[in-house]
């Protein structure tokens, strides 16, 4: 198992390159992977409280939805059984 603290970049462009170098960079012999963190980006409208309202979109959204699919990823708020204040977005992946 693996654990992935993250402060991404705030910038597209730097951060198109994190996410490319993180699935680059991360060892493959990992199965299971828990990420947590500042990802500094708005993956879905939903998401958003405060600050700009640009979601993401492009080549970042490529690197993402890359990186989310090798790392098995998934967001424990959309899941049917997660007991989280729905009201609260505290959790993230």
């Amino acid at each position: 198992m693996g654990i992935l603290n993250i402060y991404a970049p705030n910038q597209v462009v730097n951060r198109n390159i994190f996410w490319l170098q993180l699935h680059t960079l991360l060892p493959h012999t990992v199965q299971k992977w828990i990420a947590g963190g500042d990802f500094n980006m708005i993956e879905d409208p939903r998401d958003r409280r405060g600050g700009r309202s640009t979601s993401m979109h492009g080549q970042e959204l490529a690197e993402w939805e890359r990186l989310i699919f090798l790392l098995k990823l998934s967001d424990v708020w959309n899941l049917e059984n997660f007991n989280g204040d729905k009201n609260s977005l505290r959790f993230s992946r």
